[in-house]
C-alpha cells in the first residue's frame, strides 16, 4: 500500500513539474530549435537532431521524452574563416548580411505513466541583418498536438471519476492545434532568443471539474555566449581547432508556476570532445560529454542528478542526442 501511495505521490509532483516546463532536456545547448523555433537557419548547413531522454531511473512508468528536429537555411551567406581579431572586425565593418530563411519541422513524443502526448510541427523562420556580424530572426511553427491516455495502465479506485470519464468520452485521445513563437538575435559569437511554447490553451479535463488542467504557454530565455580561450594556428572561429567556452543561460515561467533557472558552462576541446554541466534551480545537477564523429556527426550522453525532494526515491536520469551536420552552404549564397 505504501509502495503505491509513494507512487501516487510522485506522480502527481511530476504532473505539476512537468505542467511548468515543456521540452525539459538537459542539453538544450545542441539543439536551441527544439526550444526555439526562430533558431532554424542560423547555421549554414542542414542539422538533424534526435533525442531521448528517461528521468527517475527505477521508478515504473518515469517520464520518457522522444524527438527528432530538422532545420535547413536557405540562401544563407557563408559562413567567413579569419586569421585574427583585426580581420574580422575589418571585414564586418566593410560588409552586411544579406536576408535569408530559415525551415524546420520537430516530431516529439511523451509519455509519463498512461498518459502520452505527441507533437508534429513544421516552422518558417525570416533572417533579418541588424549590424556588422549580428542578425535577428522570427518564427512561427505550427501543427498538431494530441493527448492520449492508455486505460490498461489505469487502475481507478473510484469508477466514475469524472477526468478519466471525460477522457474516455473523447475516445481517449484529445487533438489540438499548436502554436509556437520564437525571437533570435545572434552573431558568430552570442545568441539571445525568446519563445512561447503552447501558445494556444487546450483543456485536459471537462469545465466542471473542479481542478480543471489546462496546457498554459511557457516562456522562455535563452542567452549564451561562445569565448575563445586557445587558437590553433591563430585562426579566431569557432569551427578551427580552439578551445572554446560556452557558458549559458535559460530562465522559463508559466502563470501561476515558479520562474525556473538554469545555468550551464559547455568547453569545446578543438572539435574533438565536449563537456558540460548544468544546473537546474531546485532541481537537478547534470553532466554531459560529446564526440565529435567526423565532420558530419556528435554524439552526446548526459547525467543528472537530482537535487529535489524526489532525490531519495529515484536515481536521477538519462540523456543521449545524436547530431548530424548534413549538406554544409548547398542551399547558401557567395558572399
Amino acid at each position: 500500500m505504501m509502495k503505491h501511495i509513494l507512487f501516487l505521490l510522485l506522480l502527481l509532483l511530476s504532473v505539476r513539474s512537468m505542467s511548468q516546463q515543456v521540452y525539459q532536456f538537459t542539453q538544450y545547448q545542441v539543439n536551441r530549435y527544439l526550444l526555439n523555433p526562430a533558431a532554424s537557419g542560423v547555421d549554414d548547413h542542414t542539422e538533424i537532431v534526435s533525442g531521448y531522454r528517461q528521468m527517475w531511473l527505477d521508478l515504473e512508468g518515469a517520464p520518457e521524452s522522444f524527438y527528432l528536429t530538422a532545420n535547413i537555411p536557405i540562401n544563407k551567406q557563408k559562413n567567413k574563416t579569419f586569421k585574427n581579431k583585426r580581420a574580422r572586425q575589418f571585414y564586418y565593418s566593410n560588409n552586411k548580411y544579406k536576408q535569408h530563411h530559415g525551415i524546420g519541422i520537430m516530431v516529439s513524443k511523451d509519455e509519463f505513466g498512461a498518459f502520452q502526448k505527441t507533437r508534429v510541427q513544421a516552422s518558417y523562420a525570416f533572417h533579418l541583418p541588424v549590424t556588422g556580424p549580428y542578425r535577428i530572426s522570427f518564427s512561427p511553427r505550427v501543427g498538431w498536438s494530441g493527448t492520449a491516455i492508455d486505460d490498461r495502465k489505469v487502475s481507478l479506485k473510484i469508477q466514475d471519476d469524472p477526468t478519466y470519464q471525460y477522457f474516455l468520452a473523447q475516445g481517449e485521445n484529445k487533438n489540438s492545434f499548436d502554436l509556437d513563437l520564437g525571437l533570435w538575435f545572434y552573431s558568430d559569437r552570442l545568441y539571445a532568443g525568446y519563445s512561447m511554447i503552447q501558445l494556444i490553451p487546450n483543456n485536459l479535463t471537462p469545465a466542471d471539474v473542479s481542478k480543471e488542467a489546462k496546457m498554459l504557454a511557457h516562456h522562455q530565455l535563452m542567452l549564451g555566449y561562445s569565448y575563445i580561450v586557445y587558437h590553433a594556428k591563430d585562426f579566431d572561429d569557432l569551427e578551427s581547432r580552439n578551445i572554446v567556452l560556452h557558458p549559458g543561460a535559460m530562465i522559463r515561467y508559466k502563470a501561476g508556476a515558479p520562474v525556473n533557472l538554469d545555468l550551464s558552462l559547455e568547453v569545446d576541446f578543438e572539435q574533438r570532445l565536449k563537456i558540460g554541466t548544468t544546473w537546474r534551480m531546485n532541481n537537478a545537477m547534470a553532466f554531459w560529454a560529446g564526440v565529435y564523429l567526423g565532420k558530419t556527426a556528435e554524439l552526446y550522453y548526459a547525467y543528472d542528478l537530482p537535487t529535489s525532494q524526489l532525490q531519495p526515491y529515484q536515481r536521477g536520469g538519462h540523456e543521449i542526442t545524436l547530431k548530424m551536420k548534413l549538406w554544409r552552404n548547398r542551399f547558401s549564397t557567395k558572399f
